[in-house]
C-alpha cells in the first residue's frame, strides 16, 4: 500500500462517522495506523489535541506514541495540525491509570477528594498486611484441631517460610482485588458453609480481599489497582460520568488485547452510551500474554463482537513490514498446522497469513531464515551446548552483519545466564534488558550485613559493618554521618549516599570483570531508590523491601532500565520483548514449565472470569468454557506467537522434548511436534541436530586463517581498577590547602537566571550537582537538540519522575525544575566548546558517541602528579588516588580534552569573571586531571600522538546554545 493509499484508507475509515475496531498482528504497522488515525481527526477539523483520548499500557509505549504523533504534527501543512502541535501539552495521551487518577483528581465528587491525597500502596503490600490480619484473627477464632487439620491437609508448610498456600493466595486476592467482583469457585463467605479444606481456602481468600477493601477506604490508601476500580466506581454516578464524556470526542485505545473487565466496563460505559464519542480499538489477541497481571483475552473477544453489533468498522492490517518473506514462511508453516490453528480456534482467534511488506529485504546468503537446533531426551547438558553454539552463530553473524542489532529471548532467566556465560567466554558484548540483581552474590550479602548494623549502638554497628564492602577504607565518622541521617529520619539522603558511593562497585569488578554484575547492581539500587516513600520509609521497611526483592528474585517480570549499549547483544524475557524487534533474535529456551497452569483464573461456560479454589474440581465440573490445560495452552501459544514474530533477517532456536508431558512448554508443545512430522522441512527451516552441530563447532576452532575475529576495542569505561589504601583527588586537595580550593562555594541566593529573566528555580546543593551529573553521564548529545525524539520522551519522562522523588513539591516547582533540568541538558549538548590552537569550536551534540568518554575513572599513584610531588601532604604521598572526570572526549583521536561538570549557582560571580574564578578554584584539578590522562593514553597508546589538549569547565546553569558563555577553557598550547 502506497503512502497516498493510506492517507485514503485512513480518511475513509475516520470519515464513516462509526466506531473502529482494528486487529493488527505483529508487525503490521499498527502503530503507524494510530498516529495517521490521530493526524487525521486533528487535520480534518473533527477534534482537537485534548479532545483525544489515546491510552496504551506502558509508561514506555505511551512516551514512543506521544513522540511519533508530535513529530508527525510537526509536519502537517493544515492549520489544523500546525495549531495541535502548538498545543500538544493538552494531548491526553497516558497509560490506563494516569487516565483514571487524573479523571479522579480532576472532577471526582466531594468524597472522593481525601482519597486523591491519599498515600500510595503497593498491592502487594496490602495483601501482606490483609493476609497477616486474617490468619492472625479469622483462623485464631477456629478450634485447634480444626485449624490444624484444614492446614495440614491444604499442605501449609510445603515451601518452608515461602509457602506454596500464601503464593497462591497472594495471586489470586491481588487478581480479585484488581478486578472487582470476580466471584470464587466455590465461593463461601461464611465459617457455617465451611465443609472441607477447600471451603476452608475460599473462605480465607474472601476475608483476605475483603480485608484489603476494607483497609484502602478506612486508611485513605490509593493502590495501583484502586485508580482503575476506584473510577470505575465512580462512574455509576452519571453526572461524573457525563463531566468525563464530554471532554472527548475520539477515544483510541491501544494494545487492546491486555485489557480486563474492570478497564472494560470503563471504557464502555463512557464511549458506548449512544452519544457522540467514538471509540476507536487496536489489538491482536494473539499477542494477548500478560494473563497473569489480570488481562483477559475473552474480554477482548466480548468486546470485538459488541462493537461489531454496534455497526463498528472491522479493520484489518494485513500486511507485515517487519520479517523477510523467509521468516514469514517459517511462522505460516508454524501456526496455519491444523493442531496448532485449533488452539486459538477453540476461543474464535484466526490466524491470517500476513501479506509481505516488502520493507525488510532477504540477504540471499545464510544469513536470512530459520535455524532449529533439535536435541533428543537426555541428553545431558543440552541448554548448555545450545549457549555455546547460539554464541558461536551470533558472533558469525556480527562478523557478517556488523550493524545487525541481536537478542536472545527466554521464557527463564536460568536459560538467559547460560548464554550471558557463553557470550562472555566469546567476549561478545552483552546486556540485559531489566537485568535483575543476583542476590545470591557475595556483596548483596555485605549489603544485608550493613544494613542491620545500623539495628545496633553506633559503636557495635561499626565493628559489625567494619568488615563489609561499604565501609573499606571507610572512617567511623562515615559510618556515624549515616547513622545520624537514619536516626532523623532521612532515608532519602541515607538511600541516595550509598547508591553514589562506588567502593562496593570496584571492590566486585577487582574479583569479577563482569560488567553485567554491575549492571545488576545499579538496578538494585534503582529499584530501592524507586520504592523510597512508597514501602520504605525507614530502616525497617528498607530491609524488609530488600528481603521482599530477594523472595521474588524467581519473577520474570523484574523492572529497570534497558542496558544496552552499541551493538551488544540484548538478553530478555518473552514478556519483555513484546513490542520490540531485532534482526537477529535467538529462543533460547521453552521446554517446560509449571507455570502453565498457575493462573489466578479461568472461565465458566458463559465466558465469565472466575477464581477456582481447586483446579481438579473446576476440571472436572461442567461449568466451564473449556478444561484448564486447553485455557492455558492459548496463553502458551500466544507466548511463542510473540517470540517469533521478533527477528526481521534471522531467528535460531533451541528445540528439546518437554521433561514432563504434564508441563510442556510452548517450544516441546508445538514446535517439536511440528518438526518431527516434516512439515518443517518444507518450510525452508534448516533443521539440525544439537550434538552434532556443537561437536563440529568444537573440533573445528576458529583461528585467524579460517574466520576473521572481531577486533576488541579498548573500554575506556573501565579502566583496570586497583583497589588499595586511597582517597579522592578532593581530600588531597583538602589536605593540602586549609583554603578547600577544590569545595564548592556555597553562596546566598542563585544570580542565574533562565531566557525568560525569571530567576533560576533549580535549588542548590549537592543533590542537584549530583542529580545533573547522572543524567549527563548517560544522556545521548546527539539527539538532545531534537525536542520531538522518542528517546528525549522517555528522558523527559525520566527527569520528572526523578525530580518529583527528589524534590518536595510543597517547596518546589517540580515540573519547572524539570525543565530547567532538560534546558540545562540541551545547552550542554549545543554549547560551542574552543578547540586548543584553533580558531574552531565544536559541540558535544557533533561528536560521535565512541568519542566521549564518560566518567572516566583513573587509578594511580600519587608520585604520578607533580602538584603532589611538591608537597608532603602530610604523607598523602604514599596513598593511591582515585578520580572520575566527568567527560573526556575527542574530535580527531589525536587532541583530547577533559571536560568538568560545575552545578554552582555563582551569586557574584559575573559570567565574563568565570576565567579568573576557574582559575583560582580548580586549577590543581585540572593539573592531577591531564596528568593522569596523558598517563593513560601514553600507556595504552604508546608511539602515537596522542596527548592532552586542554580541560573545560561548564558551569552548566550560565551555558547557552551555540555560546561560549559560562565555560571556561584551559588551553594547554596557550598555556
Amino acid at each position: 500500500m502506497t503512502d497516498s493509499e493510506r492517507a485514503k484508507k485512513v480518511a475513509g475509515l475516520i470519515a464513516s462517522g462509526r466506531h473502529l475496531f482494528i486487529e493488527a498482528s505483529a508487525g503490521s504497522g499498527k502503530t503507524t495506523r494510530l498516529v495517521d488515525l490521530v493526524s487525521e481527526i486533528i487535520e480534518s477539523g473533527r477534534a482537537t489535541i485534548s479532545e483525544i483520548l489515546c491510552v496504551t499500557y506502558t509508561e514506555k509505549a505511551a512516551s514512543e506514541l506521544k513522540a511519533k504523533i508530535y513529530t508527525k504534527l510537526t509536519e502537517s501543512v493544515s492549520a489544523n495540525g500546525k495549531n495541535a502541535a502548538e498545543q500538544f501539552s493538552l494531548n491526553r495521551i497516558g497509560t490506563i491509570h494516569n487516565f483514571c487518577l487524573r479523571s479522579l483528581k480532576e472532577d471526582a465528587v466531594s468524597d472522593l477528594s481525601e482519597s486523591m491525597e491519599a498515600a500510595t500502596m503497593d498491592d502487594a503490600d496490602l495483601f501482606d498486611a490483609a493476609r497477616e490480619s486474617v490468619y492472625r484473627e479469622v483462623w485464631g477464632a477456629f478450634p485447634a484441631d480444626q485449624l490444624n487439620g484444614y492446614l495440614e491437609e491444604l499442605s501449609f508448610g510445603k515451601g518452608g517460610s515461602d509457602r506454596s498456600l500464601d503464593k497462591e493466595l497472594k495471586s489470586k486476592a491481588l487478581y480479585a482485588f484488581g478486578s472487582g467482583a470476580t466471584p470464587f469457585v466455590p465461593a463461601v463467605e461464611s465459617v457455617a458453609a465451611i465443609e472441607t479444606a477447600i471451603d476452608f481456602k475460599a473462605f480465607t481468600l474472601f476475608k483476605i480481599v475483603e480485608k484489603m477493601r476494607e483497609q484502602v477506604k478506612t486508611g485513605n490508601v490509593m493502590t495501583f489497582s484502586r485508580m482503575v476500580t476506584l473510577f470505575a466506581e465512580t462512574l455509576k454516578d452519571e453526572m461524573f460520568a457525563q463531566k468525563i464524556r464530554a471532554r472527548y470526542k475520539y477515544a483510541l485505545i491501544d494494545e487492546f488485547q491486555d485489557t480486563d473487565a474492570v478497564q472494560w466496563q470503563i471504557f464502555s460505559s463512557l464511549f458506548l452510551s449512544g452519544g457522540l464519542q467514538k471509540l476507536i480499538a487496536v489489538g491482536d489477541p494473539k499477542q494477548a500474554i500478560y494473563k497473569f497481571r489480570g488481562a483477559d483475552v475473552f474480554i477482548y473477544l466480548k468486546a470485538r463482537a459488541a462493537l461489531e453489533a454496534l455497526g463498528a468498522v472491522m479493520d484489518k492490517l494485513p500486511e507485515n513490514f517487519r520479517s523477510t518473506p523467509e521468516i514469514l514462511q517459517v511462522l505460516n508453516s508454524v501456526f496455519l498446522r491444523d493442531t496448532v490453528a485449533e488452539v486459538w480456534e477453540r476461543a474464535g482467534i484466526i490466524y491470517q497469513t500476513p501479506v509481505y511488506g516488502g520493507v525488510t529485504q532477504s540477504t540471499a546468503n545464510a544469513a536470512t531464515g530459520a535455524e532449529f537446533y533439535t536435541a533428543p531426551k537426555g541428553l545431558e547438558n543440552s541448554e548448555s551446548l545450545f549457549a555455546e553454539l547460539a554464541a558461536d552463530r551470533i558472533a558469525a553473524l556480527q562478523l557478517a552483519q556488523p550493524d545487525w542489532s541481536v537478542a536472545v529471548i527466554a521464557y527463564r532467566h536460568k536459560a538467559l545466564t547460560n548464554i550471558a556465560a557463553a557470550l562472555q567466554a566469546r567476549g561478545i558484548d552483552f546486556a540485559y534488558y531489566k537485568q535483575k540483581p543476583d542476590f545470591s552474590r557475595l556483596e548483596t550479602e555485605h549489603l544485608k550485613v550493613f544494613l542491620q548494623s545500623f539495628l545496633l549502638p553506633t559503636t557495635e554497628g561499626y565493628w559489625l559493618a567494619k568488615n563489609t564492602f561499604f565501609l573499606k577504607g571507610r572512617d567511623a565518622k562515615y559510618y556515624a554521618d549515616l547513622s545520624t541521617s537514619l536516626q532523623q529520619g532521612r532515608i532519602v539522603h541515607f538511600m541516595q549516599a550509598l547508591a553514589r558511593d562506588h567502593a562496593p562497585l570496584h571492590l566486585m569488578l577487582q574479583s569479577s570483570a563482569d560488567q553485567t554484575e554491575y549492571h545488576a547492581w545499579r538496578i538494585l539500587f534503582q529499584q530501592l531508590l524507586t520504592l523510597v516513600g512508597r514501602t520504605i520509609f525507614d530502616l525497617e521497611s528498607l530491609l524488609k523491601t530488600l528481603y521482599d526483592l530477594e523472595a521474588d528474585a524467581e519473577n520474570d517480570e523484574g523492572f529497570g532500565d534497558m542496558l544496552r549499549s552499541g551493538n551488544a547483544v540484548t538478553l530478555l524475557t518473552v514478556q519483555s520483548a513484546k513490542g520490540l524487534d531485532w534482526n537477529v533474535v535467538v529462543l533460547a529456551d521453552g521446554i517446560n514449565d509449571k507455570r502453565w497452569k498457575d493462573f489466578a483464573f479461568f472461565h465458566d461456560a458463559g465466558g465469565n472470569a472466575v477464581i477456582p479454589l481447586d483446579s481438579e474440581d473446576f476440571d472436572a465440573g461442567e461449568n466451564k468454557l473449556m478444561h484448564i490445560a486447553e485455557e492455558a495452552a492459548i496463553n502458551q501459544l500466544n507466548l511463542l506467537y510473540v517470540a517469533m514474530t521478533r527477528p526481521k533477517h534471522k531467528l535460531i532456536a533451541y528445540i528439546a522434548p518437554p521433561q514432563s508431558e504434564k508441563s510442556s512448554g510452548p517450544v516441546a508443545r508445538f514446535l517439536r511436534p511440528w518438526i518431527e512430522s516434516g512439515v518443517a522441512l518444507k518450510s525452508g527451516a534448516q533443521i539440525t541436530d544439537l550434538s552434532q552441530a556443537h561437536s563440529q563447532m568444537v573440533s573445528t576452532p576458529a583461528s585467524p586463517g579460517s574466520r576473521p575475529v572481531k577486533p576488541v576495542p579498548i573500554d575506556h569505561g573501565n579502566i583496570r581498577f586497583r583497589v588499595a589504601r586511597r582517597t579522592s583527588f578532593t581530600q588531597i586537595a583538602q589536605a593540602e590547602s586549609p583554603e578547600a580550593l577544590f569545595a564548592d562555594t556555597v553562596f546566598s541566593a542563585p544570580q542565574m537566571t533562565d531566557p525568560s529573566g525569571i530567576p533560576d528555580v533549580l535549588p542548590r546543593g549537592s543533590e542537584t550537582g549530583q542529580l545533573l551529573h547522572n543524567f549527563l553521564e548517560v544522556c545521548d548529545f546527539t539527539l538532545l537538540n531534537q525536542y520531538d525524539h522518542p528517546k528525549n520522551a522517555e528522558l523527559r519522562s525520566k527527569i520528572m519522575a526523578t525530580a518529583a522523588l527528589q524534590y518536595n513539591p510543597i517547596e518546589h516547582d517540580v515540573p519547572k525544575i524539570s525543565e530547567r533540568i532538560w534546558d540545562i541538558m540541551h545547552c550542554t549538548a549545543t554549547a560551542a566548546l574552543p578547540l586548543s590552537g584553533q580558531n574552531g569550536k565544536t559541540t558535544l551534540q557533533n561528536l560521535k558517541p565512541e568519542n566521549l568518554w564518560r566518567e572516566m575513572p583513573f587509578w594511580s599513584a600519587a608520585a604520578t602528579h607533580l602538584v603532589l610531588r611538591e608537597k608532603d601532604n602530610n604523607g598523602l604521598g604514599l596513598l593511591t588516588m582515585h578520580g572520575f572526570m566527568d567527560l573526556v572526549f575527542t574530535t580527531d583521536a589525536i587532541d583530547y580534552y577533559i571536560l568538568d561538570y560545575k552545578s554552582n549557582s555563582l551569586t557574584d560571580i559575573a559570567p565574563e569573571t568565570i576565567g579568573a574564578y576557574t582559575t583560582a578554584h580548580y586549577r590543581r584539578q585540572a593539573e592531577i586531571y591531564s596528568e593522569a590522562l596523558n598517563a593513560y593514553l601514553t600507556s595504552s597508546y604508546p608511539g602515537t600522538k596522542k596527548r592532552v589538549a586542554g580541560c573545560y569547565f561548564l558551569f552548566l546553569r550560565y551555558l547557552k546554545p551555540g555560546e561560549s558563555t559560562g565555560i571556561h577553557f584551559m588551553d594547554y598550547d596557550n598555556a
